[in-house]
């Protein structure tokens, strides 16, 4: 690697060479020759830092036909030498089951590079790098020290599965006790007032067969019964209907609330678990109990 003491010897050589060329006599644009001495110099610098990417962006400007000969056969020299010093890297990514994920994007010390293809070799800084892969909704990071003409080493980096659905919330045991229990009273409520209206509709019936005795069908003379005999049993009969109506209500309720209840339990606690069944000869519900 030159040091300033090199560039001012080369800077020499060029000026007692410049009246041979003409360049020294303005024949060559003065601009570009000084941009060339610039990036001749710029590019051993970056080579000197463990730049060498920016070296050899350097180095390639000044080994161009632009610059003069001299400066290009240093150039060309230099730009040989920190070719073979680039690293470079060969990136596989694999899933957790082995299989290759070749559409993988890759971000290189933070900075995407869409351009680098998964399992295509590419060149860096030599030093210590930070690689993160994505794909998907999966990532993975892996750091590297890459050393000074290490040549296509290749690194394995491995997504893990996809992260699962979080889980469905189970029911709040306290409210499914709620629900248990506000499910018993209001079918046993729905149950007992089937039984008194099952009670008044019985006594109706055997109301209605003494009436039938004393004034009706079967009296002599028949069908003499008075609104008076027969408001009683129609009160009657109807405070049934009324109590069978509200029994079922409330038993319906209380089976839904119960059946909501054991259904939604978890798998470990008592419970009960329906499906349908449809065949050609049958269509219904079955239902399977947990103890």
């Amino acid at each position: 690697m030159r040091t300033g003491r090199g560039y001012r010897l080369l800077m020499g050589v060029w000026a007692l060479l410049a009246p041979s060329s003409g360049w020294a006599q303005g024949e060559v644009d003065a601009d570009p020759a000084q941009a060339c001495v610039d990036d001749h110099t710029a590019g051993q610098l970056s080579r000197r830092d463990g730049e060498l990417l920016k070296a050899r962006d350097e180095f390639a400007r000044c080994a161009t036909d632009r610059c003069p000969a001299l400066v290009v056969q240093d150039c060309v020299a230099l730009l040989e030498a920190v070719e073979r010093e680039l690293p470079s890297l060969i990136v596989a990514v694999r899933q957790a089951d082995g299989r290759d994920v070749p559409d993988a994007r890759v971000a290189i010390d933070g900075a995407p590079r869409p351009e680098l293809r998964v399992g295509q070799a590419f060149v860096l800084d030599p030093g210590p790098h930070a690689i993160r892969i994505d794909e998907g909704e999966r990532h993975a990071r892996l750091d590297v020290v890459v050393a000074l003409g290490e040549k296509n080493r290749r690194v394995i980096i491995e997504l893990s599965a996809p992260p699962e659905p979080p889980p469905l919330p189970m029911p709040d045991r306290a409210a499914g006790n709620e629900v248990m229990v506000a499910g018993y009273v209001l079918a046993g409520l729905g149950g007992a007032t089937l039984t008194v209206a099952a009670g008044l509709g019985l006594s109706g019936l055997l109301e209605l067969d003494g009436i039938d005795d004393r004034c009706g069908k079967r009296a002599n003379p028949p069908n003499t019964c008075s609104e008076d005999d027969l408001a009683g049993l129609r009160r009657k009969f109807l405070a049934a209907d009324v109590s069978a109506g509200v029994g079922a209500g409330l038993f319906a309720v209380g089976a839904s609330l119960l059946l909501y209840h054991y259904v939604n339990v978890p798998d470990d606690e008592p419970g009960v678990s329906l499906a349908p069944i449809i065949t050609p000869s049958l269509a219904g519900l079955w239902a399977s109990l947990r103890f």
